[in-house]
């Protein structure tokens, strides 16, 4: 932890984990993202220049939100 710079935690429970092990400051950054920023978009050509490419790497559970990601 010494080497470490920024600290950030995803909740107050891992913060509270890690606090304990540092005295250093730690901020709080959510996981999540704003659904309505990110809403079905029309059916387009396959040929569409346009198309955004989007990878996703990490275990598919329930809890990661995949099928919103989808």
């Amino acid at each position: 932890m010494k080497y470490l710079d920024v600290l950030t935690a995803v909740s107050d429970a891992a913060a509270e984990y890690v606090g304990a092990m540092t005295d250093k400051p730690l901020s709080i950054i959510p996981n999540g993202i704003d659904l309505a920023k990110y809403q079905k978009l029309p059916t387009t050509s396959a040929k569409t220049k346009n198309v955004k490419t989007l990878l996703y790497i990490g275990r598919l559970e329930r809890r990661k939100g995949v099928k919103y990601l989808l």
